[in-house]
């Protein structure tokens, strides 16, 4: 008897887990309908949910009618158990399959960044380069390059574009051609940059702009002239010590059309580390919600300045990892590194 006893409230118990389960699951969808619909292309899926809305709406009602036989009232609860369980596994394919959609989408943007990266940072004579571009889970619009002219100039540059995946992805692949193009045909960073948000205004969608720092540097003599385009302030180490931010330019591009920026200058001398990099360093956040900060990352490179470019890159990712603990980094990381020998 004490067995039996125990038996029916071991399968009371399993009952009422399987129907608070239930709920979990219920509540979730219905919380998260818009996720679910974003993007869709599966029509049935509107109607479907519609009616599986309805369906829970209902379920109290009938369970609460009164003057129904036992018997009618086990028929309908088959029946509406029968469509709700329907109707709980398509919409839950439904999110796997856009899962699935997701991950493809985002291989093919972490194929795409990965091919707009410089493949070589070729050896320059007098100059020490280093780049490295780490993609977050999601990744982002993150872009550095550099381009080698025949006069003996370098152009360099370091971008982010808003968004994450797909679409950012390719307009860092519609920038690169845009830019390679304007340099072959000798336009100045003031043209190219100007000629560069004309053609974003005219082609983003009103959500999207891009953060870009660009300079043209003249490997003899070190002289750099920049344009800074609202991005994070690239910063030189001068005479072990002293830094100096790059921040003159204007704004972000593909919002303004036809808008002119300022240029800057400087000079680059000898032991001297121009540093480049996007907000996904400075702004990665640990569990405390602290963000990383710019004085981290220059502390850094004020420690470690006379070390290879490689072994700086590897103390700044050292330091990201411990200060963010298991923390995951929402955003991308980009770091380029210019020294002149």
């Amino acid at each position: 008897m004490e067995g039996t006893i125990k038996n029916l409230k071991s399968s009371e118990h399993s009952r009422l887990n399987r129907e608070n389960r239930i709920k979990e699951i219920i509540k979730e969808i219905l919380d998260n309908k818009d996720t679910i619909l974003e993007k869709d292309s599966l029509y049935t899926t509107i109607p479907n949910l519609n009616k599986f809305e309805s369906l829970v709406k209902d379920f109290d009602k009938y369970d609460q009618r009164k003057g129904e036989s036992e018997e009618i009232k086990k028929k309908f609860r088959d029946r509406r158990d029968q469509e709700r369980n329907r109707i709980i596994s398509f919409l839950l394919q439904t999110m796997r399959n856009k899962i699935e959609f997701f991950e493809y989408e985002l291989s093919i943007a972490r194929e795409i960044l990965k091919r707009s990266m410089p493949q070589d940072l070729s050896v320059i004579e007098g100059y020490d380069i280093q780049g490295i571009y780490h993609p977050s889970r999601q990744v982002g619009g993150d872009y550095y390059d550099l381009y080698n002219t025949k006069d003996g100039n370098m152009y360099f540059l370091i971008s982010d574009v808003s968004g994450k995946g797909l679409p950012s992805s390719l307009i860092v692949a519609s920038m690169k051609a845009y830019i390679i193009a304007q340099i072959q045909e000798k336009k100045s960073i003031n043209k190219l940059i100007k000629n560069l948000n004309n053609y974003f205004t005219e082609t983003l969608t009103p959500d999207k702009f891009v953060t870009m720092f660009i300079g043209m540097l003249d490997l003899k003599n070190g002289y750099i002239k920049y344009i800074n385009a609202g991005h994070n302030p690239p910063v030189i180490l001068k005479n072990e010590k002293e830094i100096i931010e790059l921040s003159k330019g204007g704004t972000v591009l593909g919002m303004f059309e036809d808008i002119s920026f300022k240029s800057g200058h400087i000079q680059l001398s000898s032991g001297d580390i121009l540093t480049l990099y996007t907000d996904g360093v400075v702004e990665a956040f640990n569990s405390y919600e602290e963000m990383f900060s710019e004085k981290r990352l220059l502390d850094i490179i004020k420690k470690e300045h006379k070390r290879h470019l490689k072994e700086i890159i590897v103390s700044i990712f050292r330091e990201l990892k411990e200060f963010c603990g298991c923390v995951p980094t929402q955003d991308d990381i980009t770091l380029l590194f210019i020294r002149r020998k």
